[in-house]
């Protein structure tokens, strides 16, 4: 494929995004720029610019030249003036693309090298990939499906049926990911139409995206479940990182997609079930309501759910004005020990017993949830609900964090954190501004009376910084109180507990502050976090569902935006007149309706109460009027 119909593509994606860009290029402003950058930020450097044609820059290229980097776009015209000379490149550009052979060798002759070209992968590595979980296995098989064109590729894509275990199962592939465009998102799933009553299949799978030239170059995730007609896929929404698919990473010596094309192998075991109750336990199963009392809610949040997570705390379990976060829910009996949760938590989260330890969150007075209690080894013999009503204050539901140790001269080592210990837990966040993103990066124990300086080297060896890299170091205290630490007090001083987060980045030069000002991306951390708290989901209701049969939806905005700026995005979404909005809000306390009135200087956190946790929500209606007309 050219080069250019990638771009194409591209901006096309982008623009596509936001519908409420003008569809004339000559009206946008410096803030539509912007916008559709902020879209393709990390579809942006997957271009390989210098392999495009100097008329194609010209006619396709330059027309959004402000979406790209100054110092890219300065490459990209000397490139261009500088045909028959040697030019240095600074930007950080792909290598140019490879061609797939277009014909095939004979059978018999196929080599090493030309079974990577087509593309096999070795089924054995299911044994690598997928632990083994002390059941037997009813069924083994594999399916492997080629995605080509992946420029071109729709928002989601389903792969042909395959059969495992005497059922039809699918591979769902999301390339641009289900909730956050960073990731892509695979899912494996079954058709729930066909599945006759009380149908389940216990099974554990690995879902491998893999490079067809190169069956070596492959990422996987492994899973198990059981799947029934009400639970028909499981999956990741965060597989991997789009913008590691087209670079070596991993110790690869090549990307996981070449040639616009990338393999994707569904490796399925089916278990035998000869109690019919395999993994009901750990299932957000249905429960009839005269027993829903045995059961304790008990959420886990692993290592891996701290580290996709890009908003406060470590997860965002029921806060609804936020993006919840993907923290699966297992419904346990209050009467089962800790050590049987633990043997079976073991099982299904797939590490060794002697590497994990669970920690209880617990609500703080500043309304942060933050992991503050481990359950000691003396639990074992404790029954879940004991546990939960000890350690929890309003024991409705428990929310667990699982600490993972790594060995160390191949022993596990939990230390102490009790009031005589000097050690604290403490969770690391890092901010990236070039891609404007957090990172749940790990945990760290720490020495209440060691220095915030001191695990400055521990930081930058997490993030391959050379040593003494200059850090800009920040306490997140609570969603609108990020406070940078003094490097010269200690942890004491500084008032850090369990639990407590601690974010990082790079101390930037005045010089890298500026390029960054320039494309209108934040540099540091406490704007990043205002950015975060600004951004709020809001439920749109129609006012009369009867008169108007109009959708319920949601929009993500931000608290700052004027009643205007909450009309134009209704009106995209409605495809109406946005001067003919009229909004209404509800008195949680009578519940009576209550108007917006239209002004320009009220932001939307003024017009608006919620409750906390709750979604803000808003009643729309289309009046005959123009609202700029009933003010007058």
């Amino acid at each position: 494929m050219d080069e250019v119909k990638v771009w194409d593509y591209v901006i096309k994606w982008g623009i596509a995004q936001n519908p409420s860009l003008p569809s004339d290029l000559d009206q946008w402003s410096d803030e539509h720029f912007l916008t559709l950058k902020n879209s393709l930020q990390n579809c942006l450097p997957l271009i390989r610019y210098f392999q495009t044609s100097n008329d194609d820059v010209c006619d396709k290229v330059r027309p959004y030249q402000k979406i790209l980097d100054p110092i890219l776009w300065n490459d990209i015209m000397l490139k261009l003036v500088a045909i028959n000379k040697a030019i240095t490149i600074t930007s950080h550009v792909l290598p140019p693309r490879t061609n797939l052979p277009t014909t095939l060798p004979s059978r018999d002759s196929i080599t090493d090298n030309y079974a990577s070209e087509i593309g096999i992968i070795d089924p054995t590595i299911a044994n690598e990939v997928m632990p083994d979980l002390g059941y037997e296995i009813e069924d083994f098989q594999y399916y492997t499906w080629r995605i080509t064109c992946w420029s071109g590729l729709e928002k989601r894509i389903t792969s042909p049926e395959f059969e495992a275990g005497g059922w039809n199962w699918r591979v769902l592939f999301y390339p641009f990911g289900i909730n956050n465009s960073d990731t892509v998102s695979i899912y494996l799933g079954s058709d729930p139409k066909r599945a006759p009553a009380g149908w389940y299949s216990c099974v554990q799978f690995a879902l491998l995206l893999w490079n067809p030239e190169d069956p070596t170059s492959y990422v996987s995730r492994t899973a198990h479940h059981r799947f029934t007609a009400k639970e028909p896929y499981l999956g990741f929404p965060r597989f991997y990182d789009l913008r590691k698919l087209f670079v070596p990473s991993e110790n690869h010596t090549r990307p996981l997609i070449e040639n616009d094309a990338c393999n994707i192998t569904a490796f399925v075991r089916i278990i035998k079930d000869p109690t019919g109750v395999l993994w009901h336990y750990f299932i957000n199963k249905e429960i009839k309501a005269h027993e829903r009392y045995l059961y304790l809610p008990t959420k886990i949040v692993t290592p891996e759910i701290f580290a996709r997570h890009q908003g406060f705390d470590l997860a965002n379990f029921n806060n609804q004005q936020y993006p919840l976060s993907d923290v699966p829910q297992f419904m346990v009996l209050k009467s089962e020990t800790y050590g049987n949760f633990k043997d079976l938590a073991v099982k299904h989260l797939g590490y060794p017993a002697e590497q994990i330890r669970f920690w209880i969150f617990c609500n703080r007075q500043n309304r942060t949830v933050r992991p503050d209690t481990p359950i000691m080894d003396n639990f074992f013999g404790m029954t879940m609900g004991e546990i939960n009503k000890k350690t929890v204050p309003t024991p409705s539901e428990l929310k667990l964090f699982l600490e993972v140790a790594k060995p160390i001269n191949g022993k596990v080592w939990f230390p102490r954190v009790d009031t005589d210990s000097p050690y604290m837990l403490v969770f690391i966040k890092y901010f990236n501004p070039d891609t404007q993103s957090l990172e749940g990066l790990c945990h760290l124990y720490i020495r209440k009376f060691d220095k915030v300086a001191d695990i400055i080297p521990i930081l930058c060896e997490k993030k391959d910084f050379p040593p003494h890299t200059p850090l800009k170091i920040y306490e997140e205290i609570k969603p609108y109180m990020i406070e940078e630490m003094k490097p010269n007090l200690t942890f004491q001083k500084s008032e850090i507990q369990n639990g407590d987060i601690i974010c990082f980045q790079k101390a930037l030069t005045e010089e890298e502050i500026q390029g960054h000002t320039t494309a209108g991306r934040i540099y540091n951390i406490p704007a990043f976090y205002d950015s975060l708290y600004m951004k709020i989901i809001v439920h749109f209701k129609p006012r009369y569902k009867d008169i108007e049969p109009n959708p319920e939806f949601e929009l993500v905005l931000n608290r700052k935006y004027t009643y205007d700026d909450i009309a134009k995005r209704v009106a995209v979404h409605l495809s109406t007149d946005p001067f003919k909005l009229q909004f209404t809000t509800v008195n949680p306390t009578t519940d009576k309706h209550i108007v917006i009135k239209r002004t320009t200087t009220q932001i939307f956190s003024e017009m608006i109460y919620a409750p906390y946790l709750c979604p803000y929500l808003l009643y729309y209606e289309t009046v005959n009027i123009n609202n700029v007309e009933l003010k007058d």
